[in-house]
């Protein structure tokens, strides 16, 4: 790993630098919440925040989006080549893009995802955490790769680590000068006040084996309050699932193929040919869901996202500590 140091009053430069490089996505408040959108101007962007609204997923992933039209014969893929710069991304999203490129760099190779994996910059930035984080738990505070730089707020200026080739050579531009090692001790520093601000924490150990022997007694009353709206997948920086369909015209010649996200706690997500479903209730999702969180594996980043935004109020850690409670 290589280090730099870089003047806040130097960043609208680096800023340009980025600009020059692709389209810059970077964490701007609208209407209370703060949201990753397209900046032309460093002003627009709010660094010191909490959590986004949507994580960045979104520009690698998007919401909805046609991966082919057709005509006839022949069809077209609608695979993106434009470059873009993904501004002031905290830890646990740069955590969770990793468990996701395991899902679609892997074999077989999602080409859609690579091609804006490939494309991008992702800039890092220390978090302002609150009261709902827990990523330390989840091993999700701390970005040791999935970045081309990362930003250590040390006050005037910010400790800057190096995690890319495309790091190193915007590293080289004038405005970034060698990190000594009063920045270093600065930012461990800093790092361990930061990590101390997050309070909650939660014991996963074993969690898995809970969530999969434990009979459905209690569920009921732990799931009473879901809504099934699926708000919780979709704020999640690792939920991958989406659906893909077909849209034609009416004689069937022309038409596109448009992917979107989809939700595992919506009913209509596990119904399958003949009108059946293998997961018909609330209680059944919601094991499945935890089981793809925190079963096996730890596919949860701690960000606190699926209990700020539910709208009835679910805690997911709350949740988690009532199923080992229960299991005592």
């Amino acid at each position: 790993m290589r280090y730099a140091k870089l003047s806040k009053a130097d960043f609208p430069k680096l800023f340009e630098a980025l600009k020059g490089y692709g389209e810059v996505f970077a964490p701007v408040e609208e209407k209370g919440k703060v949201v990753f959108r397209r900046v032309e101007n460093l002003k627009e962007a709010k660094l010191e925040y909490t959590r986004t609204l949507l994580p960045p997923k979104k520009l690698f992933l998007p919401p909805e989006e046609e991966i082919l039209s057709f005509e006839g014969e022949t069809y077209t893929e609608k695979l993106d080549g434009k470059k873009a710069v993904l501004l002031g991304v905290h830890a646990c999203d740069i955590n969770g893009i990793l468990k996701l490129d395991r899902v679609f760099l892997d074999a077989p190779r999602d080409e859609y995802y690579a091609r804006r994996r490939e494309n991008t910059l992702v800039i890092g930035l220390t978090c302002v955490p609150d009261k709902y984080c827990f990523c330390t738990s989840v091993g999700s505070g701390y970005a040791s790769s999935g970045f081309d730089l990362f930003l250590h707020d040390l006050g005037k200026e910010y400790l800057v680590r190096i995690g890319s080739g495309e790091g190193y050579r915007l590293s080289k531009a004038e405005y970034f000068k060698e990190a000594g090692e009063a920045e270093m001790k600065l930012a461990a520093k800093l790092e361990e006040r930061r990590k101390g601000r997050i309070k909650r924490k939660i014991n996963l150990a074993g969690m898995g084996d809970l969530i999969e022997t434990e009979g459905k007694e209690g569920w009921e009353e732990l799931t009473r309050k879901c809504l099934a709206c699926g708000t919780c997948n979709l704020v999640c920086p690792t939920c991958q699932c989406y659906d893909v369909s077909d849209l034609l015209t009416l004689d069937i010649r022309k038409g596109s193929r448009v992917r979107r996200w989809d939700s595992c706690m919506l009913k209509r997500h596990a119904l399958v040919a003949g009108g059946l479903n293998f997961r018909p209730t609330v209680v059944e999702r919601t094991l499945n869901r935890l089981s793809c969180k925190v079963g096996e594996e730890v596919r949860c980043v701690g960000c606190g996202r699926c209990t700020v935004y539910c709208p009835a109020g679910i805690d997911f850690v709350e949740m988690l500590s009532t199923i080992r409670g229960v299991a005592k």
